[in-house]
């Protein structure tokens, strides 16, 4: 159940990406796939946050045409 609650979280998107999929991570339990969670939650977060400032710039760009750099 918590491994649905943090796939829940971080398919969510946004800035609670961040806090919640980490939070929700490291409230697990000690059991043994838990670093493996935590793994996956933080490379998860890492590319997201990577992801959308490579395109943010792409995105303004396509909405906004006029204005110049």
């Amino acid at each position: 159940m918590v491994v649905f609650l943090i796939l829940l979280e971080l398919a969510q998107g946004g800035g609670d990406i961040t806090v919640g999929g980490v939070a929700l991570a490291m409230s697990i339990p000690t059991v043994p796939e838990r670093g493996t969670i935590v793994t996956i939650t933080y490379i998860i977060v890492v590319f997201s946050i990577i992801a959308q400032g490579m395109t943010l710039g792409r995105l303004v760009k396509q909405i906004y045409p006029h204005v110049e750099d």
